[in-house]
């Protein structure tokens, strides 16, 4: 059996070190004990015997400091980013027209042949992510009889027009913004190739006309 040398005070040999100091260094000093070494973070440092720094206020103060200087930066990021159109009727400049259509000409009267066109429209604006609802103006949409390259220089053989109120009727709302479904029909007028070619013109109030690609929709002559 191995006994422990019990000093004359009650306690082991060895707990005389910590008392009078831990090594060479003397990390705890005399008298100090284990436990003033952890002291609370809050104590000032003459309280820790000069070693401990109080986290808590500093860290307190840092995040108070760093959420006054960030929370403007946000809100300003906030105002410059949101839409002017998104949830009012805001009139924003139109500086493109979108046109997108199905391959072949539709045929809507149940006569044999095509008569007529299913096409959708997306106006934008250059300092808007999406697509911008039509809110002055007129939007036109215009036919050609005949191939892609004939459609500039060419008259079209059927136009159909519409305001900014009618085109309410047509609107539509996406993950690309507001657009407008158009179905349209040039009957009692014919076709007299197997090709019809549609632009999309938007006429501002003021200034020059906004004109899309031409779109190349394949038709069958009645």
């Amino acid at each position: 059996m191995i006994v422990q040398r019990v000093t004359q005070t009650g306690h082991p040999a060895g707990s005389a070190r910590l008392r009078n100091g831990a090594g060479r260094g003397g990390s705890l000093g005399q008298g100090s004990g284990v436990a003033r070494s952890f002291a609370p973070a809050g104590r000032s440092a003459a309280e820790n015997g000069g070693r401990d720094v109080p986290l808590r206020p500093l860290v307190a103060s840092v995040c108070r400091a760093l959420l006054a200087a960030v929370l403007p930066l946000v809100l300003c990021v906030a105002c410059t980013t949101s839409s002017p159109t998104a949830g009012s009727s805001a009139v924003v400049a139109i500086h493109e027209l979108n046109l997108l259509s199905m391959p072949v000409a539709v045929n809507l009267d149940g006569k044999d042949g095509a008569d007529g066109i299913a096409i959708k429209v997306f106006a934008a604006n250059q300092d808007e992510p999406k697509a911008v609802p039509i809110r002055k103006g007129h939007l036109e949409i215009l036919a050609y009889d005949g191939k892609v390259d004939t459609a500039p220089a060419a008259k079209p053989f059927h136009t159909w027009r519409f305001s900014a109120a009618e085109l309410a009727g047509y609107k539509f709302t996406t993950a690309l913004g507001t657009g407008y479904n158009l179905v349209l029909s040039w009957a009692p007028q014919q076709l007299t190739q197997a090709r019809v070619v549609v632009v999309a013109r938007y006429l501002p109030p003021h200034g020059p006309p906004v004109v899309s690609a031409p779109n190349s929709i394949a038709g069958i002559v009645r």
